[in-house]
């Protein structure tokens, strides 16, 4: 299967799971704002990504000869979700505007707000919303999966060893803005979690795990 054929196929069970969840969580509250800064969730994850994470991961998971394509598939959600999280509040740090020719999440909530502190309040709210998605990986995570229990265990380990990496490393990233220049082996080392780690390494092996693979 072709990059865009798994985009297509990974991105129709995405699409379900995030429907569901936001509908579930709309119904929790009535606030018609809320929900539509709830709803743009979904313009934000699906306005563009190729989806190399689960593809990478797919094709990992099929290279251990795994059987179940459809679970390892559905397990592969995590992973677009923490890298959504990830943006959402990178695009805050970064106090950037557009992502993917889209608003990120908290440009677009500051349009439906009003007042000199329209700005710090869109932050806090899309601060909120990648929790809210991180929320979602912890569930999915702890969610029964159709895989062998002591290899879903590993795997789940190895997940919450990514999303600690991910969250550490984001703030040395940070500090770097305001600290004197950075070694050399510091910023190898920090763009190594932020990036090679998150993007490549820890969900292969992850999809290894639960293909059996030691």
């Amino acid at each position: 299967m072709d990059l865009a054929t798994f985009k297509i196929t990974f991105d129709g069970i995405l699409q379900t799971y995030v429907t569901e969840k936001i509908e579930q969580s709309k119904h929790l509250i009535s606030d018609k704002k809320i929900n539509k800064f709830i709803e743009y969730i979904n313009t934000f994850i699906f306005s563009g990504g190729k989806r190399l994470r689960p593809y990478g991961l797919w094709l990992t998971y099929m290279g251990f000869w795994g059987m179940n394509e459809k679970a390892i598939l559905n397990f592969g959600i995590i992973f677009e979700l923490l890298h959504s999280m990830a943006l959402i509040h990178d695009d805050i740090i970064d106090q950037a505007d557009k992502r993917h020719n889209a608003l990120t999440v908290h440009s677009y909530i500051k349009t439906l707000l009003k007042g000199d502190n329209a700005g710090h309040v869109a932050e806090g709210q899309a601060i909120l919303i990648g929790d809210l998605l991180l929320s979602r990986v912890y569930e999915l995570r702890f969610k029964q999966h159709d895989f062998n229990e002591k290899l879903l265990d590993e795997a789940r380990q190895n997940v919450h060893s990514m999303i600690e990496e991910v969250i550490l490393w984001q703030m040395i990233d940070v500090d770097m803005t305001v600290s004197d220049p950075a070694a050399l082996s510091l910023i190898d080392k920090k763009n190594t979690y932020k990036t090679a780690s998150y993007t490549f390494t820890r969900p292969m092996l992850t999809w290894a795990i639960l293909a059996g693979a030691n």
